[in-house]
């Protein structure tokens, strides 16, 4: 399996952590429907900030899955660290209707960070101008930004100082491999110390 999980593609029951991952992936695919009812989420536009695989993966999978899209929302892609790659694309967005998905399994590609700092930036301009306010009376990044790595800790400190507490997912993953179980049990600590909120570890 890739990246050495087998945990990750194993059958509901056929692996010793399955069960922990499933319920893992289970929640990512009711935010991910969450998302899909744009009744309900309000995002017409999704950005997939990453590169490498980070970025061609999910441009693969856009056009393999097609037929079976609903065609309610426009999906865009950036890698490039030329800043007009990123222009290019907010230049058409509505701040209030637009889904960030920062790619990085580490939270330190420079490539992407960079990019992610001006998708925030923007957003939280563009924010500011529409007279808009989260529920703490600023920018509603936890809502619109959401991190896609193993680095839950990172992410939370660079797009909204939030976490959804994926504790489980980390004793399933790192849990499978020898001598993980301190470090899973460090990083299960850290995310119990922090604020609930839309960043998204696997």
């Amino acid at each position: 399996p890739a990246a050495g999980h087998p945990d990750a593609v194993a059958a509901l029951g056929q692996g010793p952590h399955s069960e922990g991952v499933h319920d893992v992936l289970d929640a990512l695919l009711a935010y991910a429907e969450q998302v899909r009812d744009v009744a309900r989420s309000g995002f017409t536009d999704v950005v997939n900030i990453g590169i490498g695989g980070s970025d061609l993966g999910p441009q693969m999978v856009v056009p393999a899955l097609d037929a079976y899209t609903q065609g309610q929302r426009r999906l865009h892609f950036v890698s490039n660290v030329d800043g007009h790659d990123i222009t290019a694309v907010l230049r058409g967005l509505d701040a209030r209707r637009t889904l960030f998905i920062v790619a990085s399994k580490t939270f330190t590609t420079q490539e992407t960070m960079a990019n992610a700092h001006a998708a925030r930036a923007w957003f939280a301009a563009e924010w500011t101008q529409g007279g808009a306010e989260g529920a703490a009376g600023g920018p509603d990044t936890a809502r619109h930004f959401v991190g896609v790595t193993t680095n839950p800790f990172l992410a939370n400190a660079t797009l909204a100082k939030n976490r959804a507490a994926w504790a489980d997912a980390i004793d399933a993953v790192l849990g499978a491999h020898p001598g993980a179980e301190q470090k899973a049990e460090a990083l299960r600590k850290q995310l119990e110390a922090m604020p609930d909120g839309g960043v998204y570890a696997l």
